[in-house]
């Protein structure tokens, strides 16, 4: 068994679409540009079989001083199975 049959199916499966929140967030940003609700969640699928849960929970947008300031939050970081970029 290597390490990659440990892991199960690829972890990117694990994700849900999220690309499908982007419209209603790019929206609400220029709607509410200091809300600490403009987010994008990274919550896996539970019909998927990997053993692995992801590292990327939830990444912010807000928009402070006309720029807009990106914050991710993870779990963790595994290295051995690649870092998120």
């Amino acid at each position: 068994v290597s390490w990659w049959d440990y892991c199960g199916p690829i972890l990117v499966n694990s994700y849900p679409t999220y690309f499908e929140q982007l419209p209603k967030l790019i929206e609400k940003i220029n709607q509410e540009k200091r809300s600490s609700k403009n987010y994008v969640l990274f919550l896996g699928s539970n019909n998927t079989e990997s053993n692995q849960q992801p590292c990327l929970s939830l990444i912010q947008f807000q928009i402070t001083n006309g720029k807009l300031i990106i914050s991710a939050y993870q779990r963790s970081s595994d290295a051995n199975l690649g870092l998120p970029s």
